[in-house]
């Protein structure tokens, strides 16, 4: 199973967190990873999980109409920045098929290195703004350690991270 973790694009500086959306630069961010993908097929989820705040979900959006992606989309509050790693990686055991997260720091970092060193701490992942990590589940009877399969982010496709 493919897992990948999407940490939402640049957003708006605002006094409401939940409410701040996208700022251009953000959108950029997107529209740089839809042309990647869209060149490469790297990125094909069977559903995408989002946290509440706006920005994650406008990235969810803005990736999903760029790919052309026809998936479930569902709404968490287990992927809000604070929240506990664990409490995602538990859920993750039951899902069968590829899922993309996304969602924020600290929480991204935390569980990436949770599933792929068995402790979110030290982290092992510097997730930035419009960064995605792939990672694969083990194979049944391994360690149980999740492996990385690559690491991308606007950045990398020379567009300012």
């Amino acid at each position: 199973m493919q897992l990948y973790l999407i940490r939402h694009a640049d957003a708006l500086d605002s006094t409401d967190d939940f409410a701040r959306p996208l700022s251009a630069r953000g959108h950029a961010q997107v529209e740089s990873l839809v042309r990647h993908f869209r060149a490469n097929d790297l990125l094909h989820p069977a559903e995408v999980w989002h946290s509440p705040l706006r920005r994650a979900q406008e990235t969810a959006l803005g990736l999903a109409q760029g790919l052309g992606w026809k998936i479930r989309f569902r709404e968490t509050d287990l992927l809000e920045p604070e929240r506990d790693p664990e409490l995602i990686a538990k859920r993750l055991k039951a899902v069968t098929q590829a899922l993309a997260l996304v969602a924020h720091e600290p929480l991204l970092s935390a569980l990436g290195s949770l599933l792929v060193n068995g402790s979110p701490r030290p982290v092992v992942f510097e997730m930035r703004k419009g960064d995605v990590l792939a990672l694969e589940r083990p194979a049944p009877g391994g360690d149980g350690r999740w492996a990385e399969q690559w690491h991308l982010g606007p950045g990398q496709l020379g567009q300012d991270a």
